[in-house]
């Protein structure tokens, strides 16, 4: 027994490099049982693969499979050399291999074994096993979602398996399922192994296989796989290509040294990928959903175009007609507002009580006689809007009795530039007048448009009228405006999520994108699109209000 100073001083055993695979194929084709048989021949007995039962998909959820023992590579195995009668590559004619196995077949025995000197540097593979392609219940678009899952918690792959049961039909699913990984993994196009399942050598389950040899066997089914993929790629389908009978008996030695050499091949072909890290892998829908979303972005572009000639007819109204008459509304209110201002002035100007006297004017008239008629003319300026009203007073040295008027008369002077030129004339019934007469100018507002103010008053109440049916007009119309305008904001944001549904759409998703819209393949077109729009409005504010 190694003593504690030998066990750590010993150098730390080398941790084996890792390769990811990922396995593909319909269900009960095989894909569990192969993983199955390799990890048992590893020597890895806990996590043994579930196999199919008839036509019901037994594997359920993505699970990793280790193809080597627990802190090991994984070990390349050999077996006892096949004799020739045992060979099917040695025969013309799989029935002619038959014939010949049919003697020396119980006497061969397979001694499978590790080849360690061909296993050094081999790395530790792992397959992530997905459920069966077509899935009998209708799942395959969950599949996909939780292999994306896993394949991103891996950080990295190697290469894709595709396993093809040999003898089944390639039918349009079959194309569909594979094209949809194919597109799914970019990366690992160049990197797909497809292992031929139930490549039986003596052809139990295949009579009609019996004509041919083995080896003219395994290149017809080699290009039907390849002719295949490379109608629905439309590019060239290069693979490695590995037959293998995995449906062998315990006594069966020379299928167990043939699936051996199969493994050996599978293997190898794994180990010669380097990891490629994956990134932020894109979610392939499947035709039916390409279907829906044909149909979906046949219904967006209607809905588009509609919305485009909605936004015309808005903004024409708007600019055409509601905004040119909201201008003219407010041009005329402010005008209206300023005639009220005027006419309010005015009419408190002419109610003031507020009078001016202008100075006394002496007239000199030549003496008429006694109990003469003297006329006096007196000219005044006077400022602003007043009434003259005159006053004629004798001269009391000359006149035994005050004069009085017979009437007064009271005229603008004539020319603009003497506006406000006001002439006086006076006639007086003098007694006795040798000295002249003094006329008294007193000016008055309210004398002289005592009678305009109700009609002042008048005029002011329609500017009142007016204005307020204009304001009552302008406070419709500026509702109608802003409507108008909300109207083609939420026509141009309901656009705008159209045309962001329709470019999403024409994209490629990723794995939160599909997780995030995926329910609207259940639905109908229009309850689709209502439960996408309300759906894209609301991550759209979660991204703004995170920001």
């Amino acid at each position: 027994m190694a003593s504690k100073t030998e066990l750590a001083t010993r150098p730390a055993p080398e941790v084996p490099e890792e390769r990811w695979v990922i396995m593909l194929g319909l269900s009960q084709h095989g894909k569990s049982k192969f993983l199955k048989q390799c990890a048992q021949m590893q020597g890895h007995q806990d996590a043994l693969a579930l196999e199919g039962n008839g036509f019901k998909s037994t594997t359920r959820v993505v699970r990793l499979h280790p193809l080597h023992a627990n802190g090991e590579p994984t070990h390349l195995l050999m077996a006892n050399k096949l004799p020739s009668a045992l060979d099917p590559f040695q025969h013309s004619t799989i029935e002619q291999f038959v014939e010949s196995a049919g003697r020396d077949r119980g006497e061969y025995k397979a001694g499978i074994r590790r080849a360690e000197s061909r296993s050094m540097g081999l790395p530790a593979i792992k397959a992530l096993d997905t459920p069966g392609l077509e899935d009998d219940q209708g799942e395959d678009d969950k599949h996909i979602e939780n292999t994306l899952k896993e394949v991103m918690r891996m950080g990295s792959l190697s290469g894709v398996v595709l396993v093809s049961k040999c003898g089944e039909p390639i039918t349009p699913n079959w194309k569909q399922h594979a094209y949809r990984y194919w597109r799914l993994f970019p990366m690992l196009q160049a990197r797909w192994i497809v292992v031929h399942t139930h490549a039986d050598p003596f052809a139990r389950g295949n009579p009609s296989w019996s004509e041919m040899s083995f080896a003219e066997l395994c290149h017809t089914l080699q290009e039907q796989v390849t002719k295949a993929m490379e109608e629905v790629t439309q590019t060239t389908f290069q693979a490695t290509h590995i037959f293998v009978e995995n449906m062998f008996k315990e006594r069966d030695e020379a299928l167990k040294a043939m699936f051996v050499e199969a493994m050996n091949s599978f293997h190898l072909a794994i180990a010669a990928f380097e990891p490629i890290p994956i990134g932020n892998l894109f979610f392939q829908k499947s035709e039916k959903q390409r279907a829906i979303d044909q149909r979906l972005k046949t219904y967006l572009e209607t809905k588009n175009d509609g919305l485009k000639a909605r936004s015309a007819e808005l903004q024409r109204e708007l600019v055409d007609e509601l905004e040119p008459d909201c201008e003219c509304l407010m041009i005329e209110c402010a005008k209206l507002q300023a005639d009220v201002e005027s006419q309010e002035e005015k009419l408190q100007d002419i109610k003031s009580e507020d009078e001016m006297v202008a100075e006394s004017v002496t007239v000199w008239s030549k003496s008429q006689g006694c109990f003469s008629y003297p006329r006096a003319h007196a000219t005044f300026r006077l400022e602003g809007r007043y009434c003259c009203v005159a006053t004629l007073n004798g001269n009391p040295k000359s006149c035994f009795k005050p004069l009085q008027i017979e009437y007064q008369q009271i005229t603008p002077s004539s020319g603009e530039s003497q506006a406000n030129i006001m002439e006086v004339c006076v006639v007086g019934h003098c007694l006795l007048c040798h000295f002249g007469c003094t006329i008294s100018v007193t000016c008055k507002k309210k004398d002289f448009y005592k009678n305009r103010i109700p009609i002042e008053t008048d005029k002011l109440k329609r500017l009142k009228s007016s204005q307020e049916f204009k304001r009552d007009r302008l406070h419709v119309l500026e509702p109608e405006v802003q409507r108008q305008r909300g109207a083609i904001l939420s026509n141009d944001q309901e656009q705008q999520v159209v045309n962001n549904m329709l470019h999403l759409l024409k994209n490629e998703w990723t794995l939160s994108t599909y997780k995030t819209f995926h329910y609207f393949y259940s639905l109908p077109v229009e309850p689709a699109v209502e439960k996408f729009v309300s759906t894209a409005c609301h991550e759209a504010k979660l991204q703004s209000s995170a920001c």
